[in-house]
């Protein structure tokens, strides 16, 4: 494992984490129709007969990919759960033969969150990846490796935990706000130990405490989501 590995969490701040723990737990997440984007994105007949017409919410998107070893069709379920635009997924679909043995090889149980993240890392870094990026790739390792350690990286987590830890900016955000290329193994590491962190002190799992700090956005937008907007982070 990378020798900059550091799980240990550094101080909660006391004020940012009583608005997390007194908000309303959020509304489910549910992404694109699944059919829809399978459509869209050129997947092929059989995978758009597979998917569901209703969007997956994140129990139904895991039991979806927990009773297919199809990679093609988990990519596709994982990503229209995801809301990626379809632009970005059309990009990713041409590139499948570039994902798919990283796929497979995220769902041996051998790998460490770290070591998973590093094959996408060296993958997106040396243009291979085109269209799936660190919010995206992190997805996937959240919902096909078998273990259950891996938390999703995307601008609205990644900002929450930067703003809740003092004197830590574990994400690296690019200067539109989105999760930057340069996060290494070790800062995603690092990421999924405060959310681990992060849950304890909420009394959740840690997957609960991640859709926590995702919140909502939207036309109702969820409380932890404006206080993170107010903030500038």
């Amino acid at each position: 494992m990378n020798e900059d590995i550091n799980p240990t969490p550094p101080e909660l701040d006391a004020g940012h984490f009583r608005v997390l723990k007194d908000a309303p737990a959020p509304i489910r997440f549910v992404g694109h129709k699944p059919r829809d984007f399978a459509h869209e994105i050129g997947a092929s007949e059989e995978i758009i007969r597979r998917m569901p017409e209703r969007p997956f919410t994140r129990p139904a998107l895991i039991g979806f990919v927990a009773a297919t070893q199809d990679t093609e069709a988990r990519f596709v379920a994982v990503m229209s759960w995801g809301k990626m635009r379809h632009d970005h997924a059309r990009r990713a679909w041409n590139v499948k033969e570039r994902w798919i043995p990283l796929v497979r090889a995220i769902s041996e149980p051998h790998l460490t969150r770290a070591q998973a993240y590093a094959l996408f890392r060296n993958a997106r870094t040396s243009r291979n990846l085109s269209g799936l990026g660190v919010a995206y790739f992190t997805k996937l390792l959240f919902f096909l490796r078998p273990v259950s350690d891996a938390y999703i990286m995307d601008q609205w987590t990644g900002k929450s935990i930067n703003l809740l830890f003092l004197g830590d900016s574990t994400v690296k955000l690019t200067a539109t706000g989105l999760v930057s290329d340069h996060n290494t193994e070790g800062d995603y590491d690092r990421f999924c130990a405060r959310i681990e962190f992060l849950a304890k002190m909420l009394g959740v799992t840690p997957a609960e405490a991640e859709e926590r700090i995702f919140s909502n956005g939207g036309r109702h937008i969820g409380q932890w989501r404006a206080h993170v907007k107010a903030s500038h982070v």
